[in-house]
């Protein structure tokens, strides 16, 4: 006994110290794959572009050689596992770019065809010129404009597509313009005498930026308000993070010579030299340059410099690079900086890939303000919630807006247990009831609210108490404000790294991580309240299991995929471009959302297939239909009728739109055509949608009046649901907010008036309104009454 005493109290010492050690979690996701080299249709790329539908290779060799080589663009439409010719062939293509419409080439040599800029509006099926003859060097677009370097004439630009040009820095025969780059309406030019300029006005008017002249310039970059150049003589990176206001020196590559500059997925890459790997490498920043990772690994070669660089999505982002005389190599990419999932679900399942999605309610990622008082999402935002898939709806189909964790459908009396190792404290408060928060050492902690009196894994406020993973913390209860059994559970961040998690509402973090490829509004949304200023947490997937998707890049040939009994089958050719495929189970509603009274969407048929192009963008209409076919066996459809079922697809602003369909009972299979990607469920006619009825009963001595009771009563209850009597489904209250389960009579002796609240849920979930009832007992045979009262209970 010693011995274990002593082992205990050495284990809560260390799990202490370690607290005192935290200072930030998180972690960066190493990059743990290398380079390979990847199929290129030329040793000699010179430049790589990503555009929705396809990759593009720009090919420019000066060098003679037999055979001649093609020296023009190719074109991928299977995310660079095989290449084609596009055109351009002998015009040396020095620089590629694309700004929403059309594709444009920087061409080096003339001939029978001039050099200057060519476009393509069809997405590299043909190419016109676009009148502009000079050689060139590099090239740059946005939505707004076009900016075109040559090799000695200074830069030109348009901002009609490339129909009309007009010089902007140089005049006349000039000196070359070797890397440009634009965002919004900022842009930088770097000049073949060493001058740089920057242009706030759409390229406009240009200005040199004196701090630079007499550098050598290898690259620039423009990223929204952030700017980055790049010096080729060992004179390192140099950023500015107020437009080009003010400069500052990176330390990380001090002397380095910088290569390739480039932007992908939130994350910065710098061509430089390697010590680690003796090689000129790839470094990366998620940060703007705060922080750098070596990602050389792989490419192992002191005499290839990396010419360009291009990232695409696929199954996982990638990204592709051009060595000199080396051709292309290939490596998947972490995509930003994570926290370390150490979750486990807080109660004992069966499958984590289909309990992990019990979810009756969601992280509001626009605001979870739930109990927070000093700040309140706005009116045109209070009725609808934005969860991690990206999905935006409003009631009934995503519970509830603002809401600050996660509600998992569990029923009454489930054990609820630590999902990882911690030091756990109870509180209770009017919202969340009797609520176990653990402390689990690495900057988190995790809430469990609505828990029962019983079982608690500790009820003194203020004594913390360790538990390990899977120790019990509670049970489902009825605590607090809610109208059902369920477990809400919320994560909070240690932001400020004080000990205290003082971070509420702001260290508010969804277990789930922010799984759309649209922003995060939570991650990015700021405030200033009474106390203070305020900023939302980033939400990593916390869990230490993933959920069940299949993501698939789709070859042009017909192709079937299949999630246990969800099946896609696409023809030959149904999309025209280069396509990803995301096929996912997803919760929905409230674990079989009530739209009509009679109507429900059946709890575990929702799936969404997505399609996604190079760049991650959302591909809503395919070419040609695709089939679905949905078994619903393993579902549960004990309250519907099953000549019922449909397939509906939930659209965008939360209507469904009903597919056309085929069912088979025998089979129990739904199948239907469609060439819209979305969200897709089984919708069905319930049987039993009527709520139970309770009644309350009183007994015991009476007075002379027929309604007094003499010292005590007797108080028991009984419902029926569609005039069945119903067992074990009813709750009882003495206070209106901590419910339990009725198993027997209750006895009231104290004297004056005591309240009592009730009601009943069947087994499909199915609810009456709160009703509540006041009894009056007396001693000594002092006259009371009974008053029935219905109230009805809201939640969050």
């Amino acid at each position: 006994m010693h011995r274990y005493l002593v082992l205990k109290i050495l284990k809560y010492f260390l799990f202490y110290f370690a607290l005192l050690l935290v200072v930030s979690k998180n972690v960066f996701a190493s990059d743990i794959t290398s380079w390979k080299p990847a199929n290129s249709p030329s040793a000699r790329i010179d430049s790589l572009l990503t555009t929705p539908y396809s990759l593009f290779a720009g090919e420019y060799n000066p060098i003679f050689q037999f055979p001649k080589p093609f020296n023009g663009v190719y074109i991928s439409k299977d995310h660079g596992q095989s290449w084609n010719q596009s055109g351009l062939k002998d015009k040396g293509v020095t620089g590629l770019a694309y700004d929403g419409t059309a594709i444009y080439a920087s061409a080096y040599f003339s001939g029978i065809t001039p050099s200057g800029v060519w476009k393509s509006f069809d997405m590299g099926k043909s190419w016109t010129h676009s009148g502009l003859t000079f050689s060139g060097l590099s090239i740059s677009a946005t939505v707004e404009f076009i900016l075109f370097g040559t090799t000695s004439n200074g830069l030109y630009r348009s901002e009609n597509y490339g129909s009309s040009w007009t010089q902007v820095i140089g005049n006349g025969f000039s000196p070359g313009i070797k890397s440009v780059s634009a965002d919004g309406n900022t842009a930088l030019a770097a000049s073949t005498d060493n001058t740089v300029f920057i242009s706030k006005d759409n390229g406009n008017t240009w200005n040199k930026i004196q701090e630079f002249n007499g550098k050598q310039i290898s690259s620039v970059l423009v990223f929204g308000k952030t700017l980055f150049i790049g010096t080729g003589n060992f004179q390192g990176l140099h950023l500015s993070q107020n437009e080009g206001a003010t400069w500052e020196k990176v330390a990380f590559f001090e002397n380095k010579a910088i290569g390739i500059l480039s932007f992908f997925d939130e994350v910065l890459y710098v061509g430089s030299f390697s010590q680690t790997h003796n090689t000129y490498g790839i470094f990366k920043s998620s940060d703007l340059g705060k922080t750098w990772f070596d990602v050389s690994q792989g490419l192992n070669d002191l005499n290839s410099n990396i010419k360009a660089i291009a990232g695409f999505y696929s199954s996982t982002p990638k990204l592709l690079i051009s060595q000199i005389a080396k051709g292309l190599s290939l490596k998947e990419v972490s995509k930003k900086p994570v926290d370390l999932p150490f979750l486990d679900l807080p109660w004992k399942y069966q499958s984590f890939k289909k309990d992990a999605l019990k979810i009756y309610s969601y992280f509001d990622h626009s605001y979870p303000f739930l109990g927070y008082g000093s700040f309140l999402e706005p009116n045109s935002e209070n009725t609808s919630t934005y969860n991690f898939f990206g999905i935006k709806e409003k009631e009934p189909f995503l519970w509830y807006s603002s809401h600050n964790g996660i509600d998992f459908t569990l029923p009454y009396d489930t054990e609820i247990v630590a999902p990882a190792e911690g030091f756990a404290t109870y509180s209770y408060t009017e919202g969340g009831g009797n609520t176990i928060k653990i402390n689990h050492g690495n900057g988190f902690q995790s809430w469990f609210m609505h828990l029962q009196k019983k079982g608690l894994a500790v009820s003194a406020p203020n004594t913390p108490i360790f538990v390990n993973k899977l120790d019990r913390v509670g049970y489902v209860g009825l605590s607090g404000n809610t109208t059902g059994p369920h477990l809400h559970f919320s994560v909070l961040k240690d932001k400020n790294a004080n000990l205290k998690f003082d971070d509420f509402p702001d260290g508010l973090v969804d277990p789930y991580g922010w799984q759309s490829i649209r922003q995060d509004p939570w991650k990015v949304f700021s405030w200033l309240d009474l106390t203070g200023s305020h900023t939302g947490s980033e939400s990593s997937y916390l869990w230490t299991q993933n959920l069940d998707e299949k993501k698939e890049v789709f070859p042009n040939f017909a192709y079937t995929l299949t999630l246990d009994e969800v099946s896609l089958t696409f023809p030959e050719n149904f999309i025209d471009s280069s396509a990803t495929i995301t096929l996912k189970k997803i919760p929905f509603g409230r674990g079989g959302a009530a739209l009509a009274d009679n109507q429900e969407l059946i709890a575990g048929s929702t799936f969404e297939f997505r399609i996604t192009d190079l760049l991650q963008k959302n591909v809503q209409n395919l070419d040609k239909e695709t089939e679905i076919r949905v078994g619903y066996s393993s579902l549960n459809i004990d309250n519907v009728k099953e000549e019922t079922l449909k397939l509906v697809r939930i659209e965008d602003d939360g209507t469904l739109t009903q597919l056309v369909f085929t069912l088979n009972l025998n089979q129990k299979i739904l199948s239907a055509l469609t060439n819209e990607t979305g969200i897709v469920a089984i919708m069905g006619e319930k049987i039993d949608y009527y709520p139970p009825q309770t009644t309350i009963h009183f007994d015991g001595e009476r007075g002379n009046n027929p309604d007094e009771f003499i010292n005590k009563v007797l108080v028991n209850f009984s419902a029926k649901d569609n005039g069945l009597q119903l067992e074990n489904s009813t709750y009882v209250s003495l206070d209106g907010k901590d419910f339990e389960k009725y198993l027997e009579p209750l006895v009231i002796t104290n004297e004056g008036e005591t309240q009592i609240f009730y009601k009943s849920i069947d087994k499909y979930g199915n609810g009456e309104e709160g009703k509540s009832s006041k009894v009056f007992v007396t001693k000594r045979g002092t006259y009371y009454q009974v008053k029935i009262e219905q109230a009805k209970f809201q939640t969050r």
